[in-house]
């Protein structure tokens, strides 16, 4: 057997049946991963990718029948998917429409990476025309296929998608910082004026004071609307 085909299945799909050859793999433990989501309505190939992604260490690994189911087990789970294996041709509701819904109404950046027995010009330039920042365009890959070149592509989009997010998040956390600095530098403004012409709570409570109570009343905003909602309504009110 040629070693460069150890750990390998080639998994392919003609018409209504699916041919799967595997071969030895070695039993080791990989260091943990993302989550990956698999779209594909042939059970077989869902059942043989899971399975060689848990292998590789991708946890957790969600499968999906459908187009609208894989909408749902987005909807519910999709902080911790980072990857989504998508086939085009499903009943339902196809590949290229999941992809359009991605781009309309996910939140979490992912990437999209289509695994369909198709091979159609149009459909690869409909599809990386579709994709954002995001919700990334990555691959298009054509039954049948070796594990290895789509664990490298899982792998490679796995890290972009993970250093989006790491980029999105400090970009809201700066946007909250400055939101927050901005309006607590409106309000002691505001504070002084009226101490000057009210000395009397004002001035004996100590502006000091105040502004623990305006930044405890910020952090506990932030707690109860989720910090991307909180800093939406500070940008809101600091452009006024």
């Amino acid at each position: 057997m040629d070693g460069d085909h150890q750990g390998d299945a080639v998994i392919e799909s003609g018409g209504d049946e699916v041919t799967e050859r595997r071969y030895w793999a070695p039993s080791t433990t990989p260091p943990p991963r993302g989550g990956v989501l698999i779209v594909d309505d042939e059970p077989t190939i869902r059942r043989v990718l899971t399975e060689v992604l848990e292998e590789a260490g991708y946890n957790p690994v969600f499968e999906a029948e459908n187009g609208t189911q894989a909408l749902s087990v987005l909807e519910a789970n999709g902080d911790a998917i980072l990857v989504v294996l998508l086939d085009l041709m499903m009943p339902d509701l196809s590949g290229m429409e999941v992809m359009k819904h991605l781009v309309n109404v996910h939140r979490s950046a992912v990437g999209v990476i289509v695994v369909t027995g198709h091979a159609e010009i149009m459909a690869m330039e409909t599809f990386f025309a579709l994709g954002t920042e995001t919700v990334v365009a990555s691959d298009y890959l054509v039954k049948p296929f070796l594990p290895k070149p789509l664990l490298r592509e899982i792998e490679r989009t796995t890290a972009q998608i993970q250093a989006k997010r790491r980029h999105i998040q400090a970009s809201v956390q700066s946007d909250f910082e400055g939101a927050a600095s901005a309006r607590l530098d409106r309000i002691e403004a505001e504070l002084r004026r009226l101490s000057r012409r009210e000395h009397g709570f004002l001035a004996e409570l100590g502006l000091d004071l105040v502004r623990a109570l305006i930044v405890a009343a910020a952090l506990l905003a932030m707690l109860l609307l989720g910090v991307g909602d909180f800093v939406r309504r500070a940008l809101s009110g600091s452009s006024h």
